[in-house]
This record gives structure tokens, C-alpha cells and sequence, in this order.
């Protein structure tokens, strides 16, 4: 049974141990998006380094790496050490190596700090997803994952503003917004229970994938972080190009990004409070088709924007529709991991998440620099469409087999 069972009456959102793993979720987006107004600028500001445009592109992605080289090792130690206790370090870690960029006095020493905070996500987020497994499921777990879509996309748009307006004068200014998870480290203390390493929780696993089916949840738990990985890569073309695109309109890049990516965040927040009706209704499948046709439009009205309505509106239907695909990356894996190697089941999304931001700029950069940022933008359309269409097939699968069944 999950931890959620001891008190099943009180309402998701007035649990604190939720309101806990809500604001733990929101780390992602700080450590990443945060930072993207500043982009142009600190790119001006070390104007002295021949390759500032490209090392500037990659703070934004940076964290990523290390988080794709230790969340494998990260998962596996939450399932023997325990997840709060790593979820403390990883918090603590990530003030350190965030606020530090403040005040650094290169690009390339910015670029190392950001490795390390990537360092602290890895050990934040396996933890702070295997807990979700411990502490909810069914419906209860739906009800979370919707509530955390919608917590990650509207804190992303706070720290944005805020990035925004901290580093209006001095660029640099923007890593300040790193020290606010301070506030999350008393609360964490005492409103998260007492963890049990992972192997010697007395549960059952959710689906067939059994305790002795290593074969079959790791198998399972490679194509969620597969899936996890190709939709960030192309949803994260948003942060790393869209300040630049938006220079090339002759826009104001910093302004208009905070626009944008607000835009995007807010409607991917309300539409995450949907999730849960929406998965009821059309399941998984649907879901995953749902969200790569919204993402699908709206690369296509951001390719051919003329106006700074189309260039805002392409942004919000993006939003959209990682507003449902999200969630439900991670509601796939939690419901084919088995209760004792939740933390193992985290590891592969949270690698295949962020190798997805590692890649995005690497290959949408050179893709961009060559051909346009409109020819970039529809070929990312392209290819969530194709993705968009196989979710249907499946679903359509799935429905017959219930048919004849």
C-alpha cells in the first residue's frame, strides 16, 4: 500500500507532504528556463570570448549533463539510502551551485557551476519522483501529477519575471533566483515522514511488472526515458532559441521572451490541472497523441509568426500541450515500477529528460544557424506530428483489443 493510504479523505492540496514534493518539482524549471532572458545579454557581456554565442546557449542545458551521467546512480541510491534524506542534500546543493553564478567571472567558470547544479537535480528530482510513487496512487496520483504540471509551469513563469527583472542591469544578477529553495528545506524537515530505503518497503507493485521482473520493468523503464527524452528535446527548443528568435523579429529579446515563455507556462499550468479528467476519459495513449498535435500547431504558428500575437500564440499552444505530456511521462513510469525500484524507474526518465535538453540545443543550433529559424521550428513540427500519429495508432490498438477482449 502507498504511504497516501493513512489519511485517503484530505484533499491532495492541502496535503503538506504534496505541497512538499510540489515545490521540490519546481527546482526543474528554475534550474533550466529561469535564466533564459539573461541569455543575450551575457552573451554582451562577454562579448571578449570568441565563443560566448554558443556558451551562452548552453548554460541553459548544462545542468543536464551531469543529470544524465548521475541520475542512474542517483535512483539506485534513493531506493538503498532513502529519498528524503537525499532529497535534503540535493536541495542544499542546489542553492550552492546556483547562487554562485552571480558572481563568477567568466563563461567558462559560469558553464562549471551549472555542471554542478546539475549534479543536485539528479539527486533531487529521482528522489522527489520516487516519493510521489510512495505517497500516492490511483487517483490520487493523477490529482498530484496534474497539480504538479500546473505548480512547474506557473512557478516557471514567476521565476522568469523575476530572473527577468533581477538582471535587468546587471545579467549576471539573474542566478540570485537560485537561493529561494532555501525556504523549501525547513518545510521538507517536517511535513516529509521518515523514509524506508527502497528494498524494504512491505509493497506490491502497480502493474504486472513484477519484483522478479527485472527484464520486464527495466525494458519499460528504457522506452519511458526514450519517450521522456524526445519530447524535451523538442519542447526545449523554446528556452534555448526563442530569445534569439525573438531578436531576429527585431523584438525586444528579454521582454518578449518573459511574454513568451509565460504564455507557455501559465497555459501548460491550467491545462496540467486538467490532467486528470483528461487521462480518465481518453488514457494514456490519448494523451500522449493530445499533447504532440498542440505542440505540433503551435511550432508551426511560431515558424510563420509575422505579427507578436502569432509570435505569443505559438509559445501557448506549445505549452499546451507539454502542459498534458508531462504528467504523464511520469505517470507512465510510476505505473510500471515496481514499488522498490521506483527510485531505479526515476533514474531513466529523469536521464532521458535531460539528455533531451542536452541534445536539443546541439542539434536545433547548427539546424537554426543553417536554415532559418522558421525551417527549424516546422521541422520540429514534423516530427511530434509523426509522434502524435503513433499515439493514435496505439490508442486505436488499445481500444480494439478492449473490443474483442
Amino acid at each position: 500500500m502507498s504511504l497516501s493510504n493513512h489519511a485517503p479523505e484530505r484533499p491532495i492540496i492541502f496535503d503538506p507532504s504534496a505541497l512538499v514534493l510540489l515545490a521540490a518539482a519546481t527546482l526543474i524549471i528554475m534550474a533550466n528556463a529561469a535564466i533564459s532572458p539573461a541569455l543575450p545579454a551575457l552573451e554582451a557581456k562577454f562579448y571578449g570570448n570568441p565563443h560566448a554565442g554558443f556558451l551562452a546557449r548552453m548554460l541553459v542545458s548544462a545542468p543536464s549533463v551531469t543529470v544524465v551521467l548521475f541520475a542512474p546512480i542517483a535512483g539506485w541510491a534513493c531506493d538503498r539510502f532513502g529519498k528524503k534524506r537525499q532529497l535534503l542534500v540535493g536541495v542544499t546543493l542546489f542553492v550552492l551551485s546556483g547562487t554562485v553564478g552571480s558572481f563568477l567571472p567568466s563563461l567558462e567558470a559560469i558553464l562549471a557551476s551549472r555542471l554542478v547544479l546539475g549534479l543536485s537535480l539528479a539527486l533531487v528530482m529521482t528522489a522527489q519522483m520516487a516519493l510521489i510513487g510512495d505517497y500516492f496512487e490511483g487517483g490520487r496520483r493523477a490529482s498530484f501529477m496534474g497539480l504538479q504540471s500546473a505548480a512547474v509551469n506557473l512557478s516557471g513563469f514567476v521565476f522568469i519575471a523575476v530572473a527577468g527583472g533581477i538582471s535587468a542591469g546587471n545579467a549576471q544578477l539573474a542566478f540570485l533566483v537560485y537561493a529561494l529553495p532555501l525556504f523549501l528545506i525547513p518545510f521538507a524537515l517536517t511535513f516529509l515522514s521518515r523514509d524506508i530505503p527502497g528494498e524494504r518497503l512491505n509493497v506490491q507493485p502497480l502493474l504486472n511488472a513484477g519484483e522478479g521482473s527485472r527484464g520486464s520493468w527495466v525494458l519499460s523503464g528504457f522506452a519511458a526515458g526514450t519517450v521522456s527524452a524526445i519530447t524535451v528535446m523538442l519542447f526545449f527548443v523554446m528556452p534555448t532559441q526563442l530569445p534569439f528568435y525573438y531578436q531576429s523579429l527585431g523584438l525586444d529579446a528579454a521582454s518578449t521572451t518573459i511574454y513568451g515563455l509565460g504564455a507557455l507556462m501559465i497555459t501548460g499550468g491550467c491545462v496540467g490541472l486538467s490532467y486528470k479528467a483528461v487521462q480518465f476519459r481518453i488514457g494514456l495513449a490519448g494523451v500522449f497523441a493530445a499533447g504532440f498535435l498542440f505542440m505540433t500547431v503551435g511550432y508551426v504558428v511560431l515558424g510563420g509568426a509575422d505579427t507578436v500575437f502569432s509570435a505569443l500564440l505559438g509559445p501557448t499552444l506549445i505549452g499546451a500541450g507539454y502542459g498534458l505530456l508531462k504528467p504523464n511521462l511520469v505517470a507512465f513510469a510510476l505505473s510500471i515500477a515496481p514499488a522498490s525500484r521506483r527510485g531505479a524507474i526515476s533514474g531513466f526518465v529523469t536521464t532521458g529528460i535531460f539528455l533531451g535538453q542536452i541534445v536539443s540545443p546541439l542539434l536545433s543550433t547548427p539546424l537554426i544557424w543553417n536554415f532559418g529559424f522558421s525551417n527549424g521550428f516546422y521541422v520540429a513540427a514534423l516530427l511530434l506530428a509523426i509522434l502524435s500519429a503513433i499515439s493514435i495508432v496505439f490508442k486505436l490498438e488499445l481500444v480494439r483489443r478492449l473490443a474483442v477482449s
